[in-house]
């Protein structure tokens, strides 16, 4: 929920970059959501293969979120040229490695 919340508040924002700032945000909730299922799992409230496919899917929405994030971005780079696009960036990665399930 909170992932689709700042997508949609992102967007009415007037310029990329501060479009790009909700996006960023939006890859924190989803690392944040990553930890949830994790912090599940190891309580053995999920199962497994529930994990697992949580697990596959909380990756796959994060690298499209970064694309999506790094291409607003550069929008705001180009309507910008002063701004640098790694001030915009931060420093997200596409997904956290997780400790090996028993």
């Amino acid at each position: 929920m909170s992932v689709a919340s700042n997508i949609s508040e992102g967007s009415s924002h007037a310029t990329s970059a501060q479009f790009a700032r909700y996006l960023t945000i939006a890859l924190a909730s989803a690392r944040e959501l990553d930890y949830h299922i994790l912090l599940a799992h190891d309580l053995a409230v999920i199962t497994p293969s529930d994990y697992s496919r949580l697990d596959a899917r909380i990756d796959q929405v994060s690298r499209m979120l970064l694309v999506f994030r790094n291409r607003v971005a550069e929008r705001a780079q180009n309507a910008n040229p002063r701004r640098r696009v790694d001030q915009i960036r931060g420093p997200f990665t596409p997904h956290l490695p997780h400790p090996p399930s028993d």
